[in-house]
C-alpha cells in the first residue's frame, strides 16, 4: 500500500509549525530595557517597592519572617540579598522571580520589573 501525501495535508502540517507562538517554544524572558526614565523616579522600599514585594516575595511560604531563603517584608531582612544582586539577578536578569507556580495576581507585571530595576539601580533606598 503506497501513501501519499495530499499537498493541502503538507500545507496544513507546515502551517501548524509555522504558526506556533514564540511563548511556546521559549520559556526565557526578554531582556529588560529601561522605558521609564529612573531619573524621574524617586522610589523607596517603604513606599513605592513594599506593596509591590508583599504581593510578589513576602507572602507566606516564601520571604517572610523566619524563611531560610530571606526575610522581604522588611528592609533590613532583604537588605543582605540586595547587598549581593541577589534580588537583581533572580528578579531582572534570569527573571525567575516570583516562581512560575505562584498565583497570577503574584506575578510581577512589566511595569513593577521596570520599578524594581529602576529602584535597584537608585541604590534600592529605604526611605
Amino acid at each position: 500500500m503506497k501513501i501519499l501525501f495530499h499537498p493541502v495535508f503538507f500545507f496544513l502540517l507546515i502551517s501548524l509549525f509555522w504558526f506556533i507562538p514564540e511563548s511556546c517554544v521559549s520559556d526565557k524572558l526578554d531582556p529588560i530595557e529601561n522605558l521609564l526614565n529612573c531619573d524621574s523616579l524617586a522610589l523607596s522600599y517603604e513606599i513605592e517597592m513594599k506593596p509591590i514585594i508583599d504581593k510578589s516575595c513576602a507572602y507566606a511560604g516564601c520571604h517572610i519572617s523566619g524563611s531560610s531563603i530571606g526575610d522581604f517584608s522588611t528592609y533590613t531582612g532583604m537588605f543582605s540579598l540586595l547587598e549581593t544582586n541577589a534580588v537583581e539577578d533572580r528578579v531582572l536578569n534570569l527573571g525567575d522571580m516570583p516562581p512560575d507556580f505562584v498565583t497570577e495576581e503574584a506575578a510581577l507585571s512589566p511595569d513593577e520589573i521596570e520599578f524594581f530595576s529602576c529602584w535597584l539601580e537608585s541604590g534600592y533606598p529605604e526611605l
